[in-house]
Formats: structure tokens, sequence, C-alpha cells
């Protein structure tokens, strides 16, 4: 039950009273009174008595802030190395070049089978899948996902990882979806790349002018700046 005839400053905190009321000050602090005065649209509303009474400011109550960290998109990358004509392949992930992780398991193969294929002529190593990841996790279960596709007698891979259930690929983000909506267009005629995305509802567009520097040098600061527009708008 609420009684009509009152009401308290914390119930009223957030809202504005067009009528008259009145304002009873017993034991009233100055922080309360302070909201209950601006609540009205005008002081002509405001009924208050008071015998010199002294409103003591209170001192909130401190608050621990916690520091909050936004979730650190990457890249990563779903790969597999197979040979022409052999049924065996491997499969992996990396955040690197596949090319760069394709020459570290030729130097340094898991085990003594893996270092026999990888000295076949026609080894090769494919990209299977490209996406902006939250946490490794997903891309280490996209990985076992794929890595389960392969049949149990050709898997060069340790783990026995058959039937797993494809991982909800639509929490992954496709670069190549988020490439073509921040494009970097080249503006040649005014020697300036160009980047133009909604945020919020607005339109918003960013310029980086090679007309005095290094063309490539400016590539890499609009590069820079996507990534960081993508971690904030994903």
């Amino acid at each position: 039950m609420r009684y009509g005839y009152a009401d308290t400053a914390l119930r009223i905190i957030s809202r504005t009273l067009y009528g008259k009321f009145n304002i009873v000050c017993n034991n009233m602090s100055r922080n309360e009174l302070y909201v209950a005065l601006s609540r009205a649209t005008k002081i002509s509303q405001v009924g208050i008595t008071w015998n010199d009474q002294h409103f003591k400011f209170e001192t909130p109550t401190p608050v621990k802030l916690h520091k909050m960290v936004q979730n650190q998109l990457f890249e990563g990358i779903v790969y597999n190395i197979t040979c022409e004509g052999i049924k065996t392949a491997y499969g992996g992930k990396t955040r690197r070049d596949i090319e760069t992780r394709f020459k570290e398991h030729q130097r340094c193969p898991t085990n003594v089978k893996m270092e026999d294929f990888m000295k076949e002529k026609d080894i090769k190593i494919n990209e299977i899948a490209r996406y902006m990841f939250i946490n490794a996790k997903q891309l280490d279960d996209l990985e076992k996902y794929y890595i389960s596709l392969i049949e149990r007698d050709n898997c060069m891979n340790v783990q026995n990882l058959n039937n797993l259930k494809k991982p909800p690929v639509a929490t992954y983000v496709p670069l190549e979806a988020i490439y073509k909506k921040l494009e970097i267009r080249d503006d040649e005629k005014f020697k300036r790349f160009r980047i133009r995305w909604t945020e919020n509802g607005v339109n918003k567009e960013k310029e980086f002018s090679y007309a005095k520097r290094n063309k490539k040098d400016i590539k890499n600061d609009a590069i820079e700046f996507r990534s960081e527009l993508m971690k904030r708008l994903l």
C-alpha cells in the first residue's frame, strides 16, 4: 500500500512535480532538501517552514569503481595442410598469416608422422575460415570442429575430435563483411583515403591525406584506425 498524501525524496528523485506541494523538513539532510526543491518547476509551487534548522550535507558512501575492460577483438584463421594425391590432412589455427604458420610446421613438426608429411613435394596450406573473435575459446572451438571433419585415419592431429557440433559461427564476425562495410576508399583526385560508417544512427567519415606524406604510411594509419573502429562498433 502507498499513502497518497506524502512521498519521500528518494521516491521522487527523478520526477518533475507540476502541482503545489509542501516539504516537511524534519531530520532532512541538505542533499534531500535539494532533491525536494528541485522537483518543482517554479518556486511558487513549494511550501516549506523551519525554525533555524541546519541542513547537514551528507557525504555519499564511497563506491568502489571497477575498471571496465573492453573485449579485444582479434583476427583468427582456421586452416588445414593437405597434399595433392594424399588423403592425409592436418588442421590448425593461427592469429598470424598462414604462410608464417606453415613455415613453423616445416621447422618444428609435432611428431615423426607429421615430419614425414611436411616433406611431401606438393604439400600446401589452405585457409578455411577467417573471422574476428572476441576470445581465444571461440577460435579454439572452431579449430576443433574443422579438425573433427577430417577422417580419423587420415588426420595428422593427435586429438580425438570426432563428431563435434559446429560452433555458433553467428557469434563470430566475418572479416569480409566488416572490410566491405568499413572500406578504405582511395580518393586519388584529392590524394586521401576515406572511411565512412554509421554510429548510433549518425553517418560519419574519417579522412587520411597523403598529399604531403608517404601514401603507404597513411594507408597503414587508415588500417589502424579501422581496427580500433571495429573494436568500438562491435
